[in-house]
C-alpha cells in the first residue's frame, strides 16, 4: 500500500562552507512540510555527509534533492566530480573520512549512479513509515 505521494524538491548550491547547514536546512523543510518529521534526523545527517563530500572532494556546485514515492524518502546529492565516494576503513582517531559509512548506517540503501562527464549522483533511501520494533507492536 502506498503511503506517499510522488513528490520531489530540489536546490543548488554555491561550493562554499554554509552549503553544507543550508542542505540540512532544505531537507529538514521539506520534510518537516510533507508530515515526516519521523526522518528528519537521519535525512539531515545524510545530507550532511554528502554535502561535505561534494564540498571537500568535487569542490563544485551541488544539487540537493529530496523526493517521495510510496513508502520511500530518497536524498540525492549531485555534484560535478566523476570520482564516487571510497568507503574506508577509519581509525577511532581519524577526523575525517566517516561519511559513507554515516550515510549507510542511517539509510535502508545507498549507492552512487554515474552521470558521465556531467559528475555523479550519490543517494540514499529511507523508510517514510516509521518502523515500531516487534515488542512495541500491539
Amino acid at each position: 500500500m502506498s503511503v506517499l505521494g510522488p513528490w520531489s524538491h530540489e536546490t543548488e548550491l554555491p561550493a562554499e562552507a554554509s552549503s553544507a547547514a543550508r542542505a540540512r536546512a532544505f531537507v529538514t523543510d521539506v520534510l518537516r512540510n510533507h508530515e515526516l518529521g519521523h526522518v528528519v534526523d537521519d535525512v539531515e545527517l545524510a545530507v550532511s555527509e554528502l554535502a561535505t563530500n561534494a564540498l571537500v572532494h568535487a569542490g563544485t556546485r551541488f544539487t540537493v534533492i529530496v523526493s517521495a514515492f510510496e513508502d520511500t524518502v530518497f536524498l540525492e546529492v549531485l555534484d560535478g566530480s566523476q570520482h564516487g565516494p571510497n568507503p574506508g576503513v577509519s581509525l577511532a582517531s581519524d577526523t575525517s573520512g566517516r561519511g559513507i559509512t554515516v550515510v549507510q548506517a542511517v539509510s535502508r540503501d545507498w549507492g552512487v549512479i554515474e552521470r558521465g562527464s556531467d559528475g555523479k549522483s550519490v543517494w540514499a533511501a529511507f523508510d517514510a513509515v516509521p518502523v515500531v520494533p516487534p515488542a512495541l507492536q500491539v
